[in-house]
């Protein structure tokens, strides 16, 4: 009965994956032309997309969906919530998110 405690508490402690800096620069709020709002944000090391649902959830966390790197400024939206949907952040001549594009919809950055 005890055994899975002592092996729990004995156990190395698990690596924590580390955050990308980068990941910084496309952090905030998005907005579509119809008003739709999603969020990104980095949450326990993992950059997330937060969409905005109504009426709201009774668990916002489930609307909460991992962006997994796949290249260049470029995710994959992966996780229980995910659909495998393409993220691309494209970025303007100073080097700031100019759009969020996801599969063939547009998102701006809120200002």
């Amino acid at each position: 009965m005890l055994a899975p405690i002592i092996a729990r508490l004995t156990a190395p402690p698990a690596m924590e994956s580390k955050v990308d800096s980068s990941w910084n620069r496309f952090v905030g709020s998005y907005t579509d032309p119809v008003g739709w709002e999603s969020e990104v944000m980095i949450v326990k090391n993992k950059l997330m997309i937060y969409d905005y649902s109504y009426p709201p959830e009774d668990n916002p966390v489930g609307n909460l969906v991992e962006l997994t790197p796949e290249g260049v400024n470029t995710f994959r939206m992966t996780g229980d919530d995910g659909s495998g949907e393409r993220v691309v952040f494209e970025m303007g001549p100073d080097g700031k998110v100019a759009r969020l594009k996801t599969g063939e919809n547009y998102m701006y950055p809120k200002k």
